[in-house]
Formats: structure tokens, C-alpha cells, sequence
């Protein structure tokens, strides 16, 4: 793991809260896809031109994968 992104782990536990561990599995397959993304010849590229996965990758993904379980049935678990 990148130390970089471990300071943001406080606010990513913010950012997904009530987020199932199932929705937190989609969140991170999202954002590891951003440095993926931003590649134009994927097919040609070094390994070495992906980026680090940032926060804005993760923020990005919340904008995709939204909580799939009710608030209340959280209160179960």
C-alpha cells in the first residue's frame, strides 16, 4: 500500500459510512480502475505510466457506487 493514501483513511471511513462491505469492494475495484482510465493506448503503456490511486479516485467511485443496504438493517450488523 501506498503510505500516501493511508492519511486519508479517516475520511474515506467518513465518505462510506453505511456502506456494506460488499459496496466498499465496489469502491475500491472503482477507484484502482482511475489510473487505468486515464491512460489513452492502455494496450501500449508501461506499467509505469499508471498513477497512484488518490482520494479523488475514491470520490469519484462514490459517485458510481452508492450504498446498496438500508440504514436501518445496518443497525443489525
Amino acid at each position: 500500500m501506498r503510505a500516501g493514501l493511508a492519511k486519508y483513511f479517516g475520511k474515506l471511513a467518513t465518505l462510506t459510512e453505511g456502506y456494506s462491505q460488499s459496496d466498499l469492494k465496489s469502491v475500491c475495484s472503482q477507484a484502482a480502475m482511475g489510473p487505468v482510465r486515464d491512460i489513452k493506448d492502455i494496450q501500449s503503456a508501461p506499467l509505469s505510466a499508471l498513477r497512484p490511486v488518490t482520494l479523488d479516485d475514491f470520490r469519484a467511485a462514490l459517485k458510481v457506487v452508492r450504498p446498496s443496504v438500508d440504514p436501518a438493517s445496518l443497525v443489525n450488523y
